[in-house]
């Protein structure tokens, strides 16, 4: 007779967890950089957030870099002689000191302007950043064309080393201790785990208790 195996429970979102610490985890990472600009709060609410998961954008390291994207492209809509570095913290300090008014925001288009031209196993950062450079009819982010900070805020997302907006992102998701634990990489700054401390378990007590009893008696 075969050894009886374990069977191990994989988290899937809305399953069996609430996944309540993402989606904190992209409001404090666009807020990290907006504060660092003097701008404040800027995250766009759950309806542009589900509008975009709407269209596959299921990834928060491509939501949060296109949602800084837009501040840029607003804030150049509105200062035009506004001159940004390409490096993503010097250009937040630039639109620190200019003192500019804060954007007035509208995140509702981006759907539109990005889904159509989503295929699978596509990064929506990837297709935001060839649509503008590339010459697409309705680029999403016309005033950031040739930009240098449109590759420091589209390229390279899946990299802790090429991203600073995953980096930063990583860093409430898992807490500053276990991202330098997990990634080898100094710590930015200091934070509890997100996912530890705000995403919710949907499996009820009185379920896992049953679950617990029917392992062990098979054990």
């Amino acid at each position: 007779m075969s050894a009886r195996l374990p069977i191990f429970l994989i988290d899937l979102d809305s399953v069996l967890v609430e996944p309540r610490g993402y989606r904190m985890a992209i409001q404090s990472t666009l807020a990290y950089f907006t504060n660092m600009m003097g701008l404040g709060d800027l995250y766009p609410g759950e309806d542009v957030i589900a509008s975009l998961e709407a269209i596959n954008m299921t990834s928060e390291w491509d939501i949060t870099p296109i949602l800084l994207a837009s501040i840029f492209e607003a804030l150049l809509e509105q200062n035009m002689t506004l001159d940004l570095s390409g490096d993503l913290l010097a250009a937040c300090e630039m639109v620190r000191r200019s003192s500019v008014q804060v954007p007035e925001m509208d995140y509702s288009t981006l759907a539109g302007k990005l889904g159509g031209h989503f295929k699978p196993g596509m990064e929506y950062a990837s297709l935001a950043f060839e649509l503008n450079r590339f010459g697409a009819a309705n680029p999403p982010f016309p005033l950031l064309v040739e930009h240098p900070l449109l590759n420091a805020l589209l390229l390279n997302t899946r990299s802790l080393d090429g991203a600073l907006t995953t980096r930063v992102f990583q860093h409430f998701t898992l807490g500053s201790n276990r991202f330098e634990q997990l990634t080898r990489l100094p710590r930015m700054f200091e934070c509890d785990s997100y996912l530890e401390k705000h995403d919710q378990l949907l499996l009820s007590t009185a379920a896992r208790d049953l679950l617990l009893i029917n392992w062990k008696s098979r054990k």
